[in-house]
């Protein structure tokens, strides 16, 4: 009895070093996201805007929020102007059974006057094991072609038959612009806002670093005004009077058609229900058939 003291003594020993640094790491870690949110609220405070830290109600665009679940905002800097620059994590399905992997991706979210195209440009230069592509889930046929050099740096999808309005958002100028700041970024014009994403948080305890994303979603925010002038033709124009005698103002918005980008997994599903009832019906044919 007396030999086992010493064991059980060490396994205790063990296991408290084991609980301390455990609760030592934590404990640090904590500290470090407590001193960031202090001085992202400062920095945000100095530029008339607010933070908010684990939230749901500020969210990027479309692509993140479809591509994991239990997403949440973990940091976001709202700005007088309606920018918003956060960091948004979600889960995704790991590689092993039962398993999830968390990733990060950094957004700047500019809001829009009106409601545009949805159009998203899939860096080919942020690509990473880690992550997943802008476009992954996307229909390879809404893929266009621009001119010049731009399909090097950047694969652009549209809705089909709005190839042409496309060329209203990236003009050669804009263009420019993309490749010469923005190769690291993807870009999703949605609804109302265009949101610029990459993997990796972006929102650091850096002045410097924060200057330079406000300056950045400054520049796309000169270009948001111009964006926000575009309307679909595809809607009614031309002002009507209603069965009342009022005058109703025309249609505003985008038609449906170009409102989203068709997901290669509904199709895949689509195609899998259409093999599916074929064969069933050949089938059911074939049995007919033999009890004749």
């Amino acid at each position: 009895m007396g030999e086992q003291i010493p064991g059980i003594c060490v396994i205790a020993s063990v296991l408290t070093v084991l609980m301390l640094g455990f609760w030592s790491a934590a404990l640090a870690a904590s500290l470090r996201i407590h001193r960031l949110w202090r001085h992202l609220d400062r920095y945000a405070t100095t530029l008339g805007g607010r933070l908010e830290t684990l939230t749901y109600s500020a969210r990027p665009g479309g692509i993140l929020i479809a591509r994991g679940q239990a997403g949440l905002s973990r940091t976001v800097i709202t700005l007088p102007s309606g920018v918003r620059i956060g960091d948004w994590e979600y889960l995704r399905r790991g590689t092993q059974p039962g398993t999830n992997a968390a990733y990060t991706w950094g957004y700047i979210s500019i809001p829009l006057a009106a409601a545009v195209p949805h159009l998203v440009l899939d860096s080919r230069r942020n690509q990473r094991v880690s992550a997943i592509g802008a476009g992954a889930d996307l229909r390879r046929s809404q893929i266009i072609s621009l001119e010049g050099d731009f399909d090097r740096h950047f694969t652009v999808y549209s809705p089909e038959g709005y190839g042409a309005d496309a060329l209203y958002f990236l003009t050669p100028d804009v263009m420019r612009d993309l490749i010469d700041v923005a190769t690291d970024w993807d870009v999703e014009f949605i609804d109302d806002e265009v949101v610029f994403f990459r993997p990796g948080p972006i929102l650091k305890a850096d002045d410097a670093a924060l200057d330079r994303l406000v300056a950045f979603a400054a520049r796309w925010t000169q270009r948001a005004v111009a964006w926000s002038h575009w309307r679909d033709p595809r809607l009614d124009s031309t002002p009507r009077i209603d069965s009342h005698g009022l005058l109703v103002s025309p249609a505003s918005g985008i038609h449906h058609s170009g409102a989203r980008l068709d997901d290669s997994r509904l199709a895949t599903i689509g195609i899998g229900v259409s093999i599916v009832l074929v064969v069933g019906m050949c089938a059911w044919t074939i049995i007919d058939m033999l009890q004749r």
